[in-house]
């Protein structure tokens, strides 16, 4: 059965996960996107992070404050 294959992590505190999640759940997530252009490594086409997207990327690391969302 499914559940032979499930590990239990005796620290997780679910109430815990629960109220870590919740603003998720009711909808007040902020959204912040990644400032993109195109280009060409090799012959592949990708995206590369332009200097503007610095205060997202400095949030999601730890190390700034959360940037104002765009309008």
């Amino acid at each position: 059965a499914a559940t032979s294959a499930l590990l239990v992590d005796e620290s997780l505190d679910l109430m815990n996960l629960a109220q870590m999640v919740r603003p998720a759940a009711s909808g007040l997530l902020r959204r912040y996107s990644l400032d993109t252009y195109g280009d060409t490594v090799r012959g592949n086409s990708v995206l590369r992070l332009t200097d503007s997207s610095a205060p997202v990327l400095a949030f999601y690391a730890g190390v700034g404050p959360a940037p104002e969302p765009k309008e």
